[in-house]
């Protein structure tokens, strides 16, 4: 049977919306992994928070530090606007400063690189140090900063400016309204022996402490930060 130009045309139009649908039905399918996921989500990602921080190469061991007024470099008071954006290894979130405490900072807004990483090919593991967990949206914090490691710049941040991560996560927020429950002390033995502990029992938390000496280290420096925090 012989094909007419026109008919081959035809053909050729057809097979080209075919294929344009499909494109547009997979693209539609795949979708960019938020940090909105990750509550419906929590109950099947396995969470670590007590990566040696040595694997960090970037936050400081304070452990023996004794005096921890010469550890940061900023101390602002604010609170997260709700724009969090996960990227390699960290998340960057968005925060409205209220208050510059130490340091030179003259932005309204800033972004501090959170500690927290999460496995987005197939989203099944988060891990952190410290005990660190994430800034909760429209609550009130002391953030402790440094500048962001320049390594970081233009790689995961997308040329965004006024960015800041931890001098450690272990003295990286604080705070100023909570309730008891909002920390814990939990044995980093504890995630050894039962390995597959999962987020949505830990996501609710501020931080957790490996034990009641570090829990108390916390606390004396949030005490101590909260002398310099106008009212």
């Amino acid at each position: 049977m012989k094909i007419t130009n026109k008919s081959f045309l035809f053909i050729i139009t057809i097979a080209i919306s075919i294929s344009l649908i499909a494109a547009i039905i997979v693209r539609l399918s795949i979708s960019k992994f938020e940090y909105a996921d990750i509550p419906s989500l929590a109950s099947k990602i396995t969470y670590y928070p007590y990566t040696e921080i040595e694997y960090s190469g970037s936050f400081k061991d304070v452990s023996a530090t004794k005096d921890t007024s010469t550890l940061y470099k900023y101390i602002v008071k604010g609170k997260a606007t709700g724009h969090k954006e996960i990227l390699k290894g960290a998340v960057l979130t968005e925060i409205e400063v209220n208050n510059v405490l130490q340091g030179a900072i003259n932005s309204k807004y800033i972004y501090i690189y959170e500690p927290i990483s999460i496995d987005i090919s197939n989203v099944s593991m988060l891990t952190t140090f410290e005990g660190y967990n994430f800034i909760k949206d429209n609550k009130e914090y002391i953030f402790c900063l440094c500048d962001l490691n320049k390594d970081y710049y233009n790689i995961y941040t997308k040329g965004k400016k006024n960015i800041f991560m931890y001098t450690t996560p272990f003295y990286g927020k604080f705070p100023l309204k909570y309730k008891s429950e909002d920390f814990a002390v939990i044995s980093e033995n504890d995630f050894v022996v039962e390995p597959f502990k999962y987020y949505n029992e830990f996501s609710h938390y501020e931080q957790i402490f490996s034990s009641q000496k570090t829990k108390n280290k916390y606390f004396k420096e949030y005490n101590r930060l909260l002398k310099i925090t106008p009212k």
